[in-house]
């Protein structure tokens, strides 16, 4: 398998053609429907053995543009950070993170830095979810625990979860800066924790999973985490204050500009050594 990075611009391409020559001659060849998104719409890509579960996300209102799911798995993924620009949202759970290449880590972190949204939801399986990105997630799972008291999500959502249901949580030791967004009896059932500018989730509760699997409350969830846009630091929007940064440099002694002494000294050193003394030894040689 070879990745090929193609840029293309705003629509205009449907249908993309590949070839491999050998000798002037096409030995292979594949062709590929391409399906154009405006910046308005918002691309997830869904990385679970259960897709199902996130339908909901599908629903999700924008003031402009649509929602589009995309299935992936984690052998999908490309190496380049470039590769991963297309996608909004990644939803991983049930998948063995564990195949990913350091390559492949590397490139999701720097998409996440970038302004990726990154959800981690709890499920069955999450020892193999968990196990290549243990360093990047809000949380180090240790055990889980079951609950029958409603999740404190008033924040989020007016549609209530009857009490009495039983919930499986995972819990374990949060990260340092991790917030915590949602509890659920003294649990954190939503966590979230920044990378440059974006942001991580972790969903203590498995979503595929009653009550929530039929829970309607899950979308104003995914429509208020996907949709929030958190407050930016001054270098996100690429803007150089030349004022302020020159003030900065100039407290910064070993930033100094040398002493006119100094340079002509060494000016002076240099124009000996290509003058007179480089001619003394070549005349000697």
């Amino acid at each position: 398998e070879l990745f090929i990075y193609v840029y293309f611009p705003q629509g205009g391409v449907s249908n993309l053609s590949v070839q491999v020559m050998e000798n002037k001659k096409s030995i292979a060849k594949t062709s590929v429907r391409l399906s154009h998104l405006t910046n308005d719409s918002l691309l997830v890509g869904l990385m679970t053995d259960s897709p199902s579960a996130y339908n909901a996300i599908a629903d999700i209102q924008l003031k402009n543009g649509f929602t589009r799911l995309a299935q992936l798995q984690p052998t999908d993924m490309p190496e380049q950070p470039q590769g991963w620009e297309s996608l909004d949202v990644i939803v991983i759970s049930g998948v063995d993170t564990g195949v990913f290449t350091s390559a492949q880590k590397d490139a999701l972190k720097i998409w996440v830095a970038e302004g990726g949204i990154l959800f981690f939801s709890f499920c069955p399986k999450w020892q193999a979810t968990t196990a290549g990105l243990n360093d990047i997630l809000p949380i180090d799972i240790s055990r889980t625990v079951t609950t029958i008291d409603p999740p404190e999500v008033e924040s989020y959502t007016n549609e209530a979860i009857l009490p009495g249901e039983e919930f499986i949580l995972a819990v374990g030791q949060l990260q340092p800066k991790t917030q915590i967004l949602a509890e659920q009896n003294g649990h954190p059932l939503l966590v979230q924790n920044q990378i440059g500018r974006g942001t991580i989730y972790f969903f203590a509760a498995d979503p595929s999973l009653a009550p929530l699997s039929n829970w309607e409350g899950m979308t104003d969830i995914y429509e208020y985490l996907f949709n929030f846009q958190p407050p930016q630091p001054g270098w996100a929007n690429g803007r150089w204050d030349t004022y302020t940064s020159n003030e900065a440099l100039a407290t910064i002694s070993e930033l100094g500009i040398p002493s006119i002494l100094f340079v002509c000294g060494w000016l002076a050193f240099y124009i000996a050594i290509i003058g007179p003394i480089n001619y003394f030894i070549l005349h000697m040689l």
